[in-house]
């Protein structure tokens, strides 16, 4: 899995581990529920702004968003 397959599906990971709609998500990090579900498809591309907003809205250490991640 290349780092941007990586992100995709860890960014759904996090939402659904910590029981966030892409509704609830989205309004947390001032996006719109129809970009979060863009991001989890592919559609959009995610930076790293997104993860450390990411990041921010779960309380959680940007290092825990890369946990299992092994570079091909």
């Amino acid at each position: 899995m290349n780092q941007s397959e990586f992100i995709i599906k860890r960014f759904k990971e996090l939402r659904e581990e910590f029981n966030l709609t892409p509704d609830e998500l989205g309004k947390k990090m001032n996006k719109n529920e129809s970009y979060i579900n863009a991001i989890e498809r592919g559609l959009k591309n995610v930076g790293i702004l997104h993860v450390l907003k990411l990041c921010e809205v779960l309380n959680i250490e940007p290092n825990k968003f890369y946990d299992g991640y092994v570079e091909e």
